[in-house]
């Protein structure tokens, strides 16, 4: 029996399933890696809307500082805010924007009544 090339087809076979692997583990973490950058953005714009509805609500409370239309700077990114008065409730339009330029707006409803935020929409 002729095995002269069985040893060389053996061997390719081998190395081609190991550099499929090995293509294959380096796709998915790349993949890893961009999900795990645009879920720091994601948080990243999270935090920015959280801190500015906090100041945003607490210049509406102290009506002397009331700005209507401005943006708020931050280290990690910026985020334009207008505020309409309707009444008994201000509406608040917000825009965040990290430094790599991700962008998230949200909308809400602040009753000056009660004190609490009303209709949160992202």
């Amino acid at each position: 029996m002729n095995e002269k090339g069985f040893t060389l087809m053996l061997m390719l076979m081998i190395l081609m399933c190991l550099s499929l692997v090995t293509i294959t583990l380096l796709n998915l973490y790349e993949h890893e890696m961009a999900f795990a950058v645009l879920e720091q953005e994601w948080a990243t714009l999270d935090q920015l809307l959280i801190t500015a509805t906090a100041e945003i609500v607490q210049m509406i409370e102290e009506e002397s500082e009331l700005v209507l239309k401005s943006v708020l700077d931050y280290k990690e990114g910026k985020v334009m805010f207008e505020v309409e008065p309707a009444g008994r409730h201000y509406n608040v339009f917000l825009t965040s924007e990290t430094s790599s330029s991700y962008e998230k707006k949200v909308s809400f409803i602040y009753n000056i009544g009660t004190g609490k935020i009303e209709s949160w929409q992202e």
